[in-house]
């Protein structure tokens, strides 16, 4: 093939996937990227988009619900609410957010409504009450106390009669202690599988930088922990990576989606063993490993 032709060929292929490139539908991701870099208007341009092309995706509701109130576009935060709750009931969370949208509009009957409605549900976080500044204007109000949880609303989470062996309290309100948990394997020698679990909102390495817990599951002992920097949400994934250092002892992998990385951690001690890296910063590298 002559030289002329084949670039000519390689400039139109380059052309074509160019078109291509600038004709596809935004997503669901590009949008809550769009969330997370704070860009509000963007993020509810591509959400709408979204929307009108899957008019049963719940969670693209609730980020458009989520960029409208950012935006203090109120009745079309409510709408998106209302629009997530009818497609998909089964996630009552949209309840907590409409009392929280109407709390900030200033229509505190409608808000006490929506958040009756959360807490009725048993399965909307009413401990969020106490750390969302957004609702302060209802902390004077009687019915505000009501809302808030008790210990009395842990004592029985189970539907059957069950034993529980083992808990361990997160160190703050909000951290998301518990995100995930999964079985490491044996860390201690002591002979029976041990737990890992994280708390991606955990504030102890600077705001959001996430912190990852390993505990011994027959002693009971915080075995060892590790934080991430700030903004990297370490925790978001986790789980049992096997014996990748071969010292006899399971290690554990864990994404940190903020920072653009995900660490493959020693069993032992915690230590970093290996740390792969996001092509770019913004992929959510590993948000689900």
């Amino acid at each position: 093939m002559h030289k002329s032709s084949a670039f000519r060929i390689l400039a139109t292929v380059l052309f074509l996937n160019a078109l291509l490139a600038q004709s596809a539908p935004p997503t669901l991701a590009d949008g809550m990227a769009k969330l997370q870099a704070n860009d509000f208007k963007g993020a509810a341009r591509i959400l709408e988009q979204v929307t009108a092309r899957e008019p049963k995706n719940g969670l693209a509701w609730r980020n458009l619900a989520l960029a409208r109130e950012k935006l203090k576009e109120w009745n079309g935060a409510v709408a998106a609410d209302q629009c997530a709750l009818e497609v998909e009931p089964s996630v009552p969370t949209p309840m907590f957010h409409l009392g929280l949208i109407y709390t900030l509009e200033g229509n505190r009957e409608q808000a006490f409504t929506w958040l009756n409605k959360a807490k009725a549900t048993h399965k909307v976080d009413m401990s969020q009450l106490a750390v969302t500044p957004e609702l302060d204007p209802l902390r004077s109000d009687p019915r505000y106390q009501s809302l808030l949880p008790t210990r009395a609303d842990f004592d029985n989470p189970f539907v059957e009669d069950v034993k529980i062996i083992r808990e361990w309290d997160g160190e703050a309100m909000n951290d998301q202690f518990g995100w995930i948990a999964r079985n490491i394997g044996d860390v201690d020698g002591d002979g029976v599988p041990d737990v890992v679990t994280s708390a991606p909102s955990s504030h102890v390495g600077g705001g959001d930088a996430g912190r990852i817990y390993v505990y011994s599951t027959k002693s009971d002992k915080l075995l060892w922990t590790t934080d991430g920097h700030p903004n990297d949400q370490l925790g978001t994934g986790v789980e049992a990576a096997g014996d990748t250092n071969g010292d006899g002892i399971p290690d554990v992998i864990a994404s940190a989606p903020g920072g653009g990385y995900v660490n493959i951690y020693s069993g032992r001690d915690g230590r970093v063993l290996q740390t792969l890296h996001a092509e770019k910063v913004d992929d959510q590298f590993g948000r689900h490993a």
